[in-house]
């Protein structure tokens, strides 16, 4: 049994944890599809980084593009630079992307600041 419920709460009950989104849902998205916010929470794509990106295609170090549903619109909270690589090729036409939704509409989404840290791609 699990030492947080043997003690009559978990953690989520004692802390207050919360969830601030829905959980994501893998999709195959058309590149067209999907917007970059600069404005709110991308870095203007690197031309130089797109470039080598888009001439040295992966998919298996593109992944899954991780997007947040608003208002209609699917805009890309984790990977701008990929999508723009994408986009400067003809061969590629739909990328794979966590899709969520917010719970809460109106707020800005703020999940690109609050991620998990993870390693640099260069390393």
């Amino acid at each position: 049994m699990n030492q947080e419920k043997a003690m009559g709460k978990s953690k989520i009950e004692r802390y207050g944890w919360t969830v601030q989104d829905g959980q994501g849902e893998l999709r195959l998205i058309s590149k067209h599809d999907l917007a970059v916010d600069y404005a709110s929470y991308q870095r203007i794509a690197n031309n130089a980084k797109t470039l080598v990106l888009a001439r040295d295609w992966s998919w298996i170090a593109c992944g899954a593009l991780i997007v947040a549903s608003r208002g209609g619109a699917l805009h890309v909270v984790d990977g701008g630079h990929r999508l723009v690589a994408a986009m400067k090729r003809d061969d590629i036409t739909m990328l794979p992307a966590s899709c969520s939704k917010r719970k809460r509409s109106g707020k800005r989404l703020k999940v690109f600041c609050k991620r998990i840290p993870r390693a640099s791609r260069s390393q």
